[in-house]
C-alpha cells in the first residue's frame, strides 16, 4: 500500500467515517507538522554533497576549486547577499559534473 510509512492520524484527531465509506479527517496544526514533508523546489546541481561532487569531478577529469569537502562545500555555497550573479556563478561548479548519464544516476 503506497501509504506505508506514513504516521497513522492520532486518535481523537477528529477523524470518522462519511456514509460513502472514506476517511475524514479534522486538518489540525498538529497533524499537518507531524506528516512527512518533501523539497517542492530542489535544484539537482545544488543540492549535489561534496562528497560525489569530489567523486564525479575525479571520474570525469573535471578540475574542481577545491579538493576537500568542507572547503568544496564552503566555496560552492552562497553567501546569502541576494546577489544572483554569486549564485549563477556557484552553478558553474556543479554543471559540469552533471553531463553525462552516469553522473546524474
Amino acid at each position: 500500500m503506497f501509504l506505508r510509512g506514513i504516521p497513522r492520524i492520532p486518535r481523537g484527531s477528529g477523524q470518522r467515517i462519511d456514509p460513502a465509506g472514506r476517511c475524514e479527517v479534522l486538518l489540525t496544526r498538529e497533524l499537518l507538522r507531524s506528516l512527512p514533508k518533501a523539497e517542492l523546489h530542489v535544484h539537482l546541481d545544488g543540492s549535489l554533497r561534496p562528497s560525489t561532487m569530489l567523486e564525479l569531478a575525479g571520474d570525469l577529469g573535471v578540475r574542481l576549486p577545491e579538493s576537500e569537502p568542507e572547503a568544496l562545500a564552503a566555496a560552492v555555497k552562497v553567501s546569502g547577499s541576494g546577489d544572483l550573479v554569486e549564485y549563477l556563478e556557484k552553478f558553474g561548479i556543479t554543471l559540469p559534473l552533471m553531463q553525462t548519464p552516469g553522473a546524474l544516476e
